[in-house]
C-alpha cells in the first residue's frame, strides 16, 4: 500500500509530466479562408497586406498564387542539451527564424479563391547571415513549434484575411 510519501512523490511526478508535454511544441496547423477576390487578384491583395503588417513578401507569382515571404529572426531561441555532457559543452542556444508561404488557390467554378497561409520554421545556431532570401549557417528544420509561433501564425491569417477581403476576420485553422 502506497505512503503518504510515495502519493506526494507520484502526484509531483505527474504534474511535472504534464507540465513538460504543454511545453513540448506541435506542428504548426495552417489557417485558411476564402478570399473575395479571384485567385490573381487575391495574391496581389495578399501580398500588399503583407506589406502593411511588415511582412515582406520575397516571392509574389500571382498567375500561380504563390506568396512566400523573407526569413526573419522570431525573435525566440531555443536552448538543446549537449550530445555528450561535460562540464566544458553546456548546451547550446540556436535562434528560430520562419516565413510564411501562402497558396492562393482558384474558387469554385472561378469565384473566389480559397488562401491557406503556412508557416515554415528553422533553428539555427548563430552567426546566421540571409543572403539572397536565404539563411545562410548551420540551420535544420524544426517539425515543431512553440504554441506561441501558431498564436502567431494565427493572428496573421485574420488579419490578412481581414486586410485582403475588406471583412470581418472569419477564418479557420484547418
Amino acid at each position: 500500500m502506497p505512503t503518504s510519501t510515495d502519493r506526494v512523490f507520484l502526484g509531483a511526478a505527474t504534474v511535472l509530466a504534464l507540465g513538460v508535454a504543454a511545453c513540448a511544441g506541435q506542428p504548426l496547423r495552417p489557417f485558411a479562408f476564402d478570399g473575395a477576390l479571384p485567385q490573381e487578384k487575391a495574391t496581389t491583395a495578399l501580398a500588399r497586406a503583407l506589406e502593411e503588417v511588415g511582412r515582406n513578401p520575397a516571392l509574389v507569382d500571382a498567375r500561380a498564387g504563390v506568396i512566400v515571404t523573407s526569413w526573419a529572426d522570431s525573435g525566440y531561441r531555443f536552448h538543446e542539451a549537449p550530445v555528450f555532457p561535460d562540464d566544458l559543452n553546456r548546451g547550446v542556444e540556436k535562434y528560430v527564424f520562419r516565413r510564411y508561404h501562402i497558396a492562393v488557390l482558384p474558387g469554385d467554378a472561378g469565384g473566389s479563391a480559397k488562401v491557406r497561409l503556412q508557416a515554415e520554421i528553422k533553428r539555427c545556431l548563430p552567426p546566421v547571415s540571409l543572403v539572397a532570401e536565404q539563411l545562410v549557417g548551420q540551420c535544420e528544420d524544426a517539425p515543431v513549434a512553440f504554441r506561441s509561433l501558431q498564436r502567431d501564425l494565427d493572428a496573421l491569417g485574420q488579419r490578412l484575411q481581414a486586410l485582403a477581403t475588406e471583412g470581418p476576420a472569419t477564418g479557420t485553422v484547418r
